[in-house]
């Protein structure tokens, strides 16, 4: 695990074996995976948000609530209304 900037959040990384060799994957942590400290606040999914950068926003939304895209911009903007 670690912290990974460009996704600006914890994840999981590691190499697959497929046909054509290995094949590194990155992925959000889910909620059970979290270590004490790297829980996704909603201040910092508001500040992304504002800051410009919606798709991470609704992606840390959608970790941290285990929902779909869908569910997941409506959150965000949900949680811009009442900030």
């Amino acid at each position: 695990m670690a912290f990974v900037a460009d996704l600006d959040d914890y994840c999981l990384c590691e190499f697959v074996q497929e046909e054509g060799g290995w094949v590194k994957t990155v992925r959000v942590l889910r909620n059970d995976e979290r270590a004490p400290g790297e829980e996704i606040p909603n201040t910092h999914i508001i500040a992304l948000a504002r800051a410009g950068n919606l798709l991470s926003a609704i992606r840390l939304y959608r970790a941290k609530h285990e929902v779909g895209l869908a569910e997941g911009k409506a959150g965000v903007e949900a949680l811009l209304k009442h900030a």
